[in-house]
């Protein structure tokens, strides 16, 4: 959505739809998939891009505190939430556990969607990923 909000509200975009339950306030009349196929509905909580911060696996605690504490800040800055709000993107601010159990959801549905759709020649569950 990032890139997309201001093409579809400049005009050079069409937007047939969001990927998600609900509709975007910043894209008026353009239907969520969730609303249109609410079979759906439970694939598309973890659909779509994230952007996240990650540090290598024993980084020092200190040094995951303080970036942890300048992530926080930065995510509640209003002039943040305010371009996040006018793309479009959804604010979700996980850090720690929550963000690792944000990163498996979303790479077990993604593995999943990607399969069913004929993307992949290996079923997920070759490789120990549970269907969600």
């Amino acid at each position: 959505m990032l890139a997309a909000v201001p093409q579809v509200q400049g005009g050079t975009l069409r937007a047939l739809a969001v990927v998600a339950n609900a509709p975007l306030d910043v894209l008026p009349g353009v239907p969520a998939i969730g609303v249109l196929r609410p079979a759906a509905r439970s694939m598309l909580t973890t659909a779509g891009f994230f952007y996240g911060v990650h540090v290598r696996k024993g980084t020092p605690q200190p040094v995951i505190d303080r970036l942890r504490e300048a992530f926080v800040a930065a995510y509640n800055d209003p002039r943040f939430i305010q371009f996040a709000r006018e793309r479009g993107l959804v604010l979700l601010g996980h850090t720690g556990q929550a963000a690792r159990d944000y990163m498996t959801q979303w790479q077990r549905h993604m593995a999943w969607l990607i399969y069913d759709a004929g993307g992949a020649k290996e079923s997920p569950a070759k490789f120990n990923i549970a269907r969600p």
